[in-house]
C-alpha cells in the first residue's frame, strides 16, 4: 500500500509542478496537493496500523481475529 501511495503522490505532485513550470497552472494548484493527498495518506496509515495490530500474537489481537472471523460468517 505504501508503494502505491508514493506513486500516486508523485503523480499528483508531478503534473502540478510541470504545469507550474510550463506556466499554465491556475493559481493555487500547488496548494491543493496537501488537501487532496493528506486524507488519503491518513487513511492508508490507519489501515496499515490496524493490519499490524491484527498480525500481533497478543491475546487481544487473537480475540479480535476470532470475532471478525465469526462476523464474516453471517449472511
Amino acid at each position: 500500500m505504501g508503494l502505491n501511495l508514493g506513486l500516486q503522490d508523485a503523480f499528483n505532485l508531478g503534473w502540478k509542478l510541470a504545469a507550474e513550470v510550463a506556466g499554465w497552472a491556475p493559481a493555487g494548484l500547488l496548494d491543493s496537493y496537501h488537501a487532496e493527498r493528506h486524507p488519503v495518506t491518513a487513511a492508508v496509515l490507519d489501515n496499515t496500523r490496524a493490519q499490524t495490530e491484527l498480525l500481533s500474537c497478543a491475546p487481544g489481537a487473537r480475540a479480535v481475529r476470532r470475532l471478525v472471523a465469526e462476523l464474516m460468517d453471517f449472511d
